[in-house]
């Protein structure tokens, strides 16, 4: 049997020697003995939990469409006309049909998730250059109104590494309040992103993390152009524009 099925019926213990009955009456069911315990196989997709399974000779419980696992280490896809002919060599009458690798099966059965996270992707990528844009124009926009007041700090003696955090801070309080508001809203729709991933926990620290370090790596570089040209304003010119 498989795993799932050990830790259904005989939690916390081995189901090596246990006894299991698979169905009624008895004379076709019989009670049958573990004899081992093998991994979980997820036959619909990725995302489907395993089922408990219970494996039994061929001989015993023949089924009308076996399927053949075969493994190698060179590239499957030559392989397919000479496993068909293999078979055929053993029963003439015996079709071999649906011949795919396992790379195959697995993108198959994956590729709506994947061309929704893809979309999702896409979004997310647009959604980080309207923000960097965003950032750009409001703290440009600062920068312009601030001329006068960035002049007159550099004109008392405020060095311009002053004048550009003075800048860097009105963007690093927008791309906070941004990263403290997509989290929540990141978190809160969580359930519904829980269906699109598979052995992936949906509220992952890293996923989060890197996400806050890439919006703020991209909310700086919005903000090193306003806050570079801050560091240039003249003193006596900003002045001026005052009276």
């Amino acid at each position: 049997m498989n795993e799932t099925a050990a830790r259904k019926f005989w939690p916390g213990e081995s189901a090596v020697g246990k006894r299991v009955k698979l169905g009624a009456p008895p004379e076709r069911f019989p009670w049958v003995t573990v004899v081992g315990v093998v991994g979980d196989v997820r036959h619909v997709g990725l995302d489907t939990e395993p089922r408990p399974e219970v494996y039994r000779p061929y001989a015993y419980n023949p089924l009308g469409a076996p399927i053949l696992v075969v493994r190698t280490a060179a590239d499957p896809a030559p392989l397919a006309g000479l496993l068909s002919a293999k078979v055929r060599s053993v029963n003439a009458g015996v079709p071999a049909y649906n011949v795919y690798p396992m790379e195959a099966l697995v993108e198959r059965s994956t590729a709506e998730r994947r061309f929704v996270m893809l979309l999702l992707t896409g979004f997310a990528i647009a959604a980080l250059l309207l923000a960097g844009v965003g950032i750009y124009g409001t703290v440009a926009q600062s920068v312009a109104h601030r001329t006068q007041e960035i002049g007159l700090r550099m004109a008392l003696g405020a060095s311009p590494g002053v004048a550009m955090w003075l800048v860097f801070a009105q963007g690093v309080r927008l791309t906070a309040a941004g990263i403290a508001a997509g989290s929540m809203v990141a978190w809160g729709l969580t359930r519904w992103m829980r269906g699109l991933l598979f052995e992936v926990r949906p509220l992952d620290p890293a996923a989060f993390l890197g996400a806050a370090i890439t919006l703020a790596g991209f909310a700086a570089l919005a903000c090193y152009v306003p806050a570079r040209r801050a560091t240039r304003v003249d003193p006596l010119v900003a002045l001026r524009q005052d009276g």
